[in-house]
């Protein structure tokens, strides 16, 4: 039995080779995932719709809602290749978005954090490149470490947060988190699919002024939680399947005791003994 587990969120990659993504059977995200990888004719034979692990782990750890102590996060995406060359687009957006952040936070003396993106042997590169926007005494970066779910902890703690197209952006948005995203680029590799800017959490366009991006951001910072999630709340769920009372990681490990009772059964069958 292959199991394939999705790790990322996916957008017009999957049509680039449609081999890379073929498999047997695919535990995803969404809806939205099933629905664009048929439509790029990958072959799958069973999609498995249950949210991301990553956030079933976060649930299981944080089986209620986070109190908040930031106005603002900014979800970075920050890895050395990237921003030397790789995409040329997320930098531009970036850096658009920093310079801004950080005249908001101190024209409206707002708190800020930084969630991490880059691994143990790139950090200090990272730390260095915040370092030379903004005054890391009083912004606090927090270093991405997967193990202890420091970013989703991080934005759950935020009242609002700002990122380009991150994966972790879409998996708090399912969690109720207010995300905005922000694409400047006029690339849609970086775009919500099937999403515009009428959406209160999305904003793009290479011609998007700082006072548009200031009016929008505080529109969504002053957004009530109920209309908030009516608002968002349909599109999420398709994006990232998520629920508090019933994590992902549930259902994988109900998934998983299947399929080893019926490979076990099979086993019994052709020996007449179960496996060690």
């Amino acid at each position: 039995r292959f199991l394939a587990i999705q790790n990322g969120f996916r957008g017009p990659e999957i049509a680039q080779n449609l081999r890379q993504h073929s498999t047997r059977n695919l535990f995803c995200f969404g809806e939205d995932t099933k629905r664009r990888y048929l439509q790029a004719g990958c072959r799958i034979d069973t999609f498995l719709v249950g949210g991301s692990i990553k956030m079933g782990l976060f649930a299981e750890r944080y089986p209620h809602q986070i109190e908040k102590k930031y106005d603002l996060c900014w979800v970075s995406q920050y890895r050395p290749k990237r921003f030397s060359g790789g995409l040329p687009g997320l930098e531009k957006t970036s850096l658009t978005l920093l310079e801004w952040i950080k005249l908001i936070a101190e024209k409206h003396e707002l708190t800020l954090t930084i969630a991490g993106s880059a691994k143990l042997d790139a950090l200090d590169q990272e730390v260095s490149f915040y370092d030379k926007i903004f005054d890391l005494d009083n912004v606090r970066f927090v270093p991405n470490n997967p193990l202890d779910l420091t970013s989703y902890k991080t934005i759950a703690e935020s009242k609002v947060t700002v990122t380009v197209h991150s994966t972790i952006g879409f998996e708090m948005l399912a969690a109720g988190s207010k995300v905005m995203f922000c694409n400047f680029a006029d690339d849609p590799f970086f775009d919500v699919p099937g999403q515009d800017s009428s959406q209160p959490w999305i904003l793009s366009g290479a011609e998007t002024t700082f006072e548009e991006f200031e009016s929008k951001l505080f529109s969504l910072h002053n957004l009530d939680e109920q209309t908030w999630n009516m608002q968002s709340q349909p599109v999420a769920q398709e994006f990232v399947r998520f629920s508090r009372k019933e994590p992902s990681t549930r259902e994988l490990r109900s998934i998983l005791r299947q399929l080893i009772a019926e490979q076990s059964e099979n086993v019994e069958l052709k020996s007449g003994t179960y496996p060690k």
